[in-house]
């Protein structure tokens, strides 16, 4: 079920070009002041957390109907619900990410893929076995976990930068992921 879960929202990212993040690299290296690389963090960081709430708006008010399409019941809309809200959050934790790898910060990027890890578990552990919430405590778990570490890395990542947010480079960040979104479903189809 939780694999079926996972394809869904694999299929569902590739159409709302979940991609986004990997631009950054591109135009973070393309400009040379730290005041327009961190315009292009601010607008990369910006536009994927609008695209994560407008995914997960999309994707909540269609749960229903997308648990009857794919597993021929409405009745684990509930799940779909956990999935696109762990997407919203997804999405900007990887801009985070992406940004930590571009400014060569491997050991704060590490640290912070342990510490997901280790909010998890035992989360997981707590749903699952102490309240036997079979796959809603593992997609809980993982929806906490991502959204925690999302905040957290969100909130240091604009400490550090001087945010700004700029539509036209928004605009050219979207196009720039397309041929990345279409190779991902080339590649997911294969």
């Amino acid at each position: 079920m939780i694999e079926i879960l996972d394809l869904s929202l694999n299929m569902f990212g590739m159409l709302f070009g979940a991609n986004l993040s990997i631009a950054l690299f591109y135009h973070y290296f393309a400009v040379e002041t730290d005041e327009q690389r961190g315009q292009v963090v601010g607008t990369t960081l910006g536009a994927s957390t609008a695209l994560g709430l407008l995914g997960a708006a999309v994707g909540i008010s269609t749960a229903g109907h997308i648990s009857q399409f794919v597993l021929q019941t409405p009745n684990h809309s509930t799940h779909f619900t956990i999935m696109f809200l762990s997407f919203a959050a997804t999405l900007p934790l990887e801009t985070c990410f992406y940004w930590l790898k571009a400014i060569n910060q491997s050991g704060l990027f590490v640290a912070s893929s342990i510490a997901r890890l280790v909010l998890q578990i035992p989360l997981t552990f707590l749903l699952l076995v102490s309240l036997q919430m079979s796959i809603t405590g593992v997609l809980l778990s993982n929806l906490i976990a991502t959204a925690v570490l999302a905040v957290g890395l969100c909130i240091f990542c604009i400490s550090k930068i001087q945010f700004s947010l700029d539509r036209k480079l928004a605009i050219r960040l979207f196009r720039y992921s397309i041929p990345v979104t279409l190779t991902g479903a080339a590649n997911f189809t294969i």
